[in-house]
């Protein structure tokens, strides 16, 4: 068998690390064409100005949509940011390493259980617990709550991995120099990891901003600013989802453009995570 030599290795790693490349840049382009019917005959002050979003009135609000998936998904953070921090220190500083490795394992499996899954539990979990303090139950709240559960493995596993990159050098010196895991965690270990921890928040808001199945279940799913808890709402996932399967024309093209939307927010978050 002929030995692989770099300059094989490199010929076969080139195309693969081009259509990593191209992929995205095509399906971005694809998603700015379609969008071009809408962004054309409607203008785009009309997606910013206009009353509401009823494409059957030509009325094309999309402020609304993205408001409830900015504000459901920074809820989420919210919510799930303090659970998994503190349980990523946990498995640094306290838990043995037969547990620690139980609850990543168990912390994968959840991260990779079905969205529907989630919607299942909320509407049998949480949605009743809100109706019991407003109705109708189905609400930005109950999204927002379903939404963090979702997360929370997916940004407990980053900011272990974060805090497990830390060099041992500096977390040995502050142990020599008398601090304790919560001197060490405040002024070492955070600091240090925190490039790390950006990066799995930015990946756990993107898992928020691009959820649909689950918050379809249990939002409401009506078009409404999320100007309260307990106010059914919609996404911009959820719209697109709910009215692709017969929406035509400019409609059409409307929803490329809420793609188009929701694509520029995930390149924000991104850039801004890098920062």
């Amino acid at each position: 068998m002929p030995r692989l030599r770099d300059r094989h290795v490199r010929w076969a790693l080139t195309p693969i690390a081009i259509g990593a490349l191209a992929w995205p840049v095509a399906i971005t382009a694809m998603i700015a064409v379609r969008s071009s019917t809408a962004l054309a005959q409607v203008g785009l002050l009309a997606f910013v100005l206009d009353p509401e979003w009823a494409p059957s009135r030509s009325r094309w609000l999309i402020s609304q949509l993205a408001a409830t998936t900015v504000v459901s998904s920074l809820a989420a953070i919210g919510l799930a940011a303090p659970v998994s921090l503190g349980l990523a220190l946990h498995l640094r500083w306290f838990a043995g390493p037969i547990p620690a490795g139980g609850v990543r394992l168990v912390l994968g499996v959840l991260a990779g259980v079905p969205s529907v899954v989630y919607g299942l539990v909320a509407l049998t979990v949480w949605v009743p617990l809100v109706r019991a303090v407003q109705p109708p139950g189905l609400s930005l709240l109950a999204a927002s709550i379903t939404l963090a559960i979702m997360i929370t493995p997916t940004l407990a596993l980053g900011a272990d991995a974060a805090l497990q990159g830390v060099e041992a050098g500096p977390v040995r010196a502050a142990a020599a120099l008398g601090l304790g895991p919560v001197d060490t965690t405040r002024a070492v270990l955070l600091p240090l990891a925190a490039p790390g921890l950006r990066v799995a928040v930015v990946v756990a808001i993107t898992r928020a901003l691009g959820e649909t199945m689950a918050l379809l279940m249990v939002a409401g799913n009506a078009v409404s600013w999320p100007s309260s808890p307990f106010v059914p709402v919609r996404t911009l996932t959820g719209g697109i989802a709910v009215e692709m399967a017969y929406a035509t024309g400019v409609h059409r093209s409307a929803l490329f453009v809420c793609g188009l939307l929701l694509l520029l927010l995930v390149s924000l978050l991104a850039l801004g995570g890098r920062r």
